[in-house]
């Protein structure tokens, strides 16, 4: 049998660099690039009324948008590279070194949430907040195609199709990651809170059908000597 001991690590080590690399882009490409955009009087609400325009929605936008702090733009900054699309090459890298039996879980997840997102936006074609609201900070401008959020879809992707089998601590860790990217798409100006909700919804349910309806069933024997071995260890413990 072969060893992949080593290669696996040299994709951890790999992965681990490129993660790291993309958190330090965000800061120096991005840190100090923050304006308000304002739009002329005569262009508040000029376009079509988006689904986002209801008053809780708006108000939470404003909330995480309108109060910047330096400490929160550099944590947004970073993690502007990592819940785009770059992060997916680092994360593959880390799930084939560290959990290869979740491999296939973690590409289907992720291909049916883009699917899923890209037919969404282009059904609900919604305007960015610097086309709606009169004043956004925002570090760069984008313009349509906000519902939903494909960078919270993808990032719920990733965390949710590599939660099942994990301990609390790594499973408190992806989900964090995940709403980070979330709440960094508010705070940057890019999104509505309602945009990230959505796309947390379809980041997150492709993963969970995934989950739920593909992975086998375990064997009945595998299940009984699984149980075995626990009710062994116990004993072995209790003895002490």
């Amino acid at each position: 049998m072969r060893d992949y001991s080593l290669v696996r690590k040299i994709l951890l080590v790999a992965g681990v660099v490129i993660l790291l690399g993309l958190a330090v882009a965000g800061p120096v490409q991005l840190l100090g690039g923050f304006h308000v955009h304002a739009l002329a009087p005569a262009d508040v609400g000029r376009y079509p009324a988006p689904l986002e325009n209801w008053s809780a929605n708006l108000a939470l936008f404003r909330a995480i948008n309108g109060c910047p702090w330096a400490p929160l733009d550099v944590l947004f900054t970073a993690w502007w590279y990592l819940g785009n699309g770059w992060v997916l090459v680092p994360m593959l890298l880390i799930v084939i070194a560290c959990r290869p039996g979740k491999v296939k879980y973690f590409l289907v997840a992720v291909a049916l949430e883009s699917v899923l997102v890209q037919l969404l936006k282009h059904v609900w074609d919604q305007p960015r907040p610097i086309l709606w609201l009169d004043q956004v900070r925002v570090s760069h401008a984008l313009y349509s195609h906000a519902f939903p959020s494909g960078d919270a879809a993808l990032a719920f992707a990733i965390a949710c199709s590599l939660l099942p089998g994990e301990s609390r601590k790594w499973k408190a860790l992806l989900l964090s990651y995940a709403a980070l990217v979330a709440l960094e798409r508010v705070y940057m100006g890019v999104h509505f809170p309602l945009d990230v909700t959505a796309g947390a919804l379809v980041g997150a349910l492709p993963a969970w059908a995934v989950w739920r309806f593909w992975r086998k069933p375990t064997p009945a024997s595998e299940q009984l000597a699984a149980a075995s071995s626990e009710t062994s260890a116990g004993t072995t413990s209790g003895g002490g």
